[in-house]
Parts: structure tokens; C-alpha cells; sequence
């Protein structure tokens, strides 16, 4: 990919992470192999650096696309709550308490001329028009029509939650790898990296990071909904 295509996107969600990973990942190898990384950094410089940020976005991405929609789709479907639902799903019952108000709330507007937008090009109304859209479809609709004409702070919120639920899930897998090395390793005869108390003390900030992040992601996922909501009214209202 060329420099100049990179997007708040690819940093946020795909860079930033995966720095986070290659880096914790590291500091999982015996001491032995972790000194050879460190001299081949301080002897090939920048070429070191160029492929240490290649790296790092490679494996940010598929952390992001692979291991971390998994895990928290996973732990989603564990949950009772409706505080950890994907967005769709919280969409969905936006949609579905704007068909039982009778008062001419924002998201009452937005079901309305959404389905005039989107599903009838001769439409004036919604009482014009005759085969309606579902919601899975109209929340996919005022996605890209909302980030695709950089509508409100949707996109924005949106890669935040991205971006908290890699970090989330990774301090998750970086406890349990970190907690794995400092029984495993002595016990195979390799030399740990981190000493006990430095381990200790990563360990207890993982989890912390991972609990506000876990927090944080699904604060941000909600805020995307809303934002798209309300930036879609906005763009209709004005034009």
C-alpha cells in the first residue's frame, strides 16, 4: 500500500495495534532469541524499523479482521446483557422502538426517510412507499451512505470501537501468554525476558488497559449508531 493511501483507519485500527502485538509477542520468546531481535534492530537501523512496521500492520489487520471480531463476537454471545451487543443489533432496536413511538422522536425520522431514500426512488413519503426495506439492510444503507459522505462523527466512533476492541482482546491473550511464559519457561530451562516482578507489574497494566478498553468499546460501538442516526437527519434536513 502506498504511504500516501494510509487513513486514520489503517493507523488506528490496524498500525497502532499491531505494534502492540508484535511488541508483546516479543517479550514472550526466551531471552535468547529476544537478545538476537534486539541486535539485528541495532544493526540494520532503519531497515529494522521498515520491517517492524510492515510487520506490525500485517498482524494488526489480521488480529483486527481475524482473532479480535472472533473473540469479541464470542464473548458478545455469551453475555445476557444488551450493554454488549454488536452495533447491528443494537440498531435494530433503535428501529424497532421508533415503530412503537408515537412521538415524532429522531429515530422515528430517520426509519421514515430512510426507507423513502432507499427504497423507492419516486417516493416522497413513507406512505408512498410499498415494499420496504429491513432493518439489517437500511443500517447497512446508512453506513455507507453516512461514512461514504463523511456525514457527523460515525466514522469516527467507529474506528475508536475497532481500535478498543483490539486492544481489549489483546491484553486479554497478552495476560494469559505472559502468565504461560513465566511457568513455562524456566521450567523447559529457557532464560525469561522480564523478571518476575517486571511481568507482575505488565500483567496487573494489561488488565486494567483491557478493562477500560472493554468498556470503551462497546461506549463507542452505541455512540456509531446514534452518530448515524442523527448524521443521516442531518444531511436530509439540509438538503
Amino acid at each position: 500500500m502506498n504511504i500516501n493511501q494510509f487513513t486514520l483507519w489503517d493507523i488506528t485500527v490496524n498500525v497502532v495495534p499491531g505494534i502492540l502485538t508484535v511488541l508483546l509477542i516479543v517479550l514472550l520468546f526466551p531471552l535468547s532469541i529476544f537478545n538476537q531481535f534486539i541486535d539485528f534492530a541495532t544493526e540494520s537501523g532503519v531497515l529494522a524499523v521498515s520491517i517492524f512496521l510492515v510487520v506490525s500492520y500485517v498482524v494488526g489487520r489480521a488480529f483486527q479482521e481475524g482473532i479480535s471480531r472472533k473473540v469479541d463476537s464470542y464473548i458478545s454471545e455469551l453475555s445476557d446483557s444488551d450493554t454488549y451487543q454488536s452495533s447491528v443489533l443494537y440498531f435494530i432496536d433503535e428501529m424497532n422502538m421508533a415503530r412503537d413511538d408515537n412521538q415524532p422522536r429522531v429515530r422515528k425520522i430517520f426509519l421514515e426517510e430512510a426507507q423513502v431514500k432507499f427504497a423507492s426512488k419516486d417516493a416522497e413519503s413513507i406512505d408512498e412507499v410499498n415494499q420496504r426495506l429491513d432493518d439489517f439492510d437500511i443500517f447497512k444503507l446508512s453506513q455507507e451512505y453516512v461514512i461514504g459522505n463523511d456525514l457527523g462523527r460515525a466514522n469516527r466512533f467507529m474506528i475508536l470501537s475497532r481500535f478498543h476492541r483490539s486492544i481489549y482482546v489483546l491484553s486479554l491473550f497478552g495476560v494469559f501468554g505472559h502468565i504461560f511464559v513465566q511457568v513455562a519457561w524456566p521450567i523447559l530451562g529457557y532464560e525469561i525476558v522480564l523478571t518476575q516482578l517486571q511481568s507482575a507489574i505488565l500483567i496487573l497494566s494489561l488488565i486494567v488497559i483491557g478493562a477500560v478498553s472493554f468498556k470503551e468499546r462497546w461506549f463507542f460501538e452505541y455512540k456509531f449508531v446514534d452518530s448515524l442516526i442523527y448524521g443521516f437527519c442531518a444531511d436530509t434536513r439540509e438538503s
